[in-house]
């Protein structure tokens, strides 16, 4: 009986077995069988290197992809950190932001409350300024009411000293004619009792009636000289009045 086998390096090897107490037909049948084997055995081996041809390319390719596929995990594990890391800053950005963001908003209320109590201030301002324009309107129309009554006291005051000057020249004229007067009448009494008495009677007697009618009229300069004083003496006040209260 002949065998094939195969060697460590997949050749076949033709061996041959001496079966005994075999006829030639169940030889024949065997080895119809063995061929049969053979063949499938071929295909067999035909397809298992296939296979591992097939494998090897695969595993090549799979450590390829394998290869690929670290090289990309180790790109987004790099990337994934790069990430990582700005989330952290981001998320420390936030949070100081955050913090500024309250403090604005705290400083910007504390702006609302200053702006609000500004408003009140000026509100109170204008208040106090249109109270302030009232009283200075007031005031300006007490100046002017002022002005005017000083002016028109002005005017009084030269009118007066006018007056009281020419009050002063009347007077003056008044008491110089009643000294002349008075020393006349005090001459003819002088001369009336030196003479003797038939002279008196005859020469003086137009004079005693002279002076006996001059009487009243000395009477009435006497009562014009006191109304002519007082009526200085009213304007003097009345002078005075008025510088008292232009000087006020």
């Amino acid at each position: 009986v002949e065998i094939f086998k195969m060697d460590s390096n997949n050749r076949h090897i033709e061996e041959t077995i001496l079966i005994g107490g075999c006829n030639n037909d169940e030889i024949s049948s065997l080895k119809l069988q063995l061929r049969g084997k053979q063949q499938e055995l071929d295909v067999l081996q035909s397809t298992f290197d296939e296979y591992v041809d097939s494998s090897k390319e695969l595993e090549s390719e799979l450590e390829a992809a394998l290869n690929q596929t670290t090289a990309k995990y180790e790109e987004v594990n790099k990337k994934r950190l790069i990430l990582e890391s700005k989330v952290n800053d981001f998320q420390e950005k936030h949070l100081k932001a955050a913090k500024e963001m309250s403090i604005v908003e705290n400083s910007l209320c504390n702006a609302n409350n200053k702006i609000l109590s500004l408003e009140d201030t000026r509100r109170n301002l204008e208040c106090s300024n249109e109270s302030l324009q009232n009283a200075v309107r007031i005031l300006q129309a007490t100046e002017e009411n002022l002005t005017s009554k000083l002016q028109k006291a002005e005017e009084e005051i030269v009118f007066l000293q006018t007056d009281v000057y020419e009050l002063k020249q009347i007077v003056n004229e008044f008491e110089n004619r009643e000294r002349e007067r008075s020393f006349s009448t005090e001459k003819k009494s002088d001369t009336i009792q030196a003479s003797p008495v038939g002279v008196v009677d005859v020469c003086c007697s137009p004079f005693i009636a002279e002076t006996d009618s001059e009487t009243p009229t000395e009477s009435r300069s006497s009562d014009q000289t006191d109304k002519l004083n007082a009526d200085l003496k009213s304007m003097t006040n009345r002078l005075s009045t008025v510088i008292s209260h232009r000087n006020e």
